[in-house]
């Protein structure tokens, strides 16, 4: 599918089907809890709310977020805490390409490297990355292919 010429409907099935993305900035609707954000979209696929629940639970366990914060609303959270919610919803079903736009830019390097660790496990399941990093040693880290882009004003 040629993404340059397809229609608006199309690119939202592909969102939805075969793209996953994670942005620099949180952007769910205020009153989602941690939890209920991050399952959605394995429920959207049709996932037993039960089952994405605890899907969910682990992933975000995993990227140090508090169980006391689960059911709390993620725009109340520190900047790390709503990027690595972000992270999990991005991640948390599996498609064959997945865009990352500085994911690790406003985590501690805890955080930050257990998202790292966490990325050449999804390549490994043949999902493909994009992804723009300003930070070179994170780049070289998990990428397979670099290129620079530089910009003279």
């Amino acid at each position: 599918m040629d993404l340059t010429t397809c229609c608006e409907n199309s690119i939202l099935e592909l969102r939805k089907k075969e793209i996953g993305f994670v942005t620099q900035f949180l952007k769910i609707l205020p009153r989602i809890t941690a939890l209920q954000s991050v399952a959605s979209p394995l429920m959207i696929r049709g996932e037993y709310e039960k089952s994405a629940r605890k899907a969910a639970a682990q992933l975000l366990d995993f990227l140090n977020i508090r169980e006391k914060l689960f059911h709390l609303f993620p725009l109340i959270f520190s900047g790390g805490e709503q990027q690595r919610i972000n992270i999990a919803r991005g991640i948390i079903t599996p498609k064959d390409l997945l865009l990352l736009d500085e994911p690790t830019s406003s985590l501690d390097e805890d955080s930050s490297n257990r998202v790292l660790d966490l990325l050449p496990r999804l390549k490994k399941r043949g999902i493909a990355m994009i992804g723009i990093f300003h930070d070179k040693r994170k780049t070289e880290r998990i990428a397979d292919k670099v290129y620079t882009i530089n910009r003279e004003i």
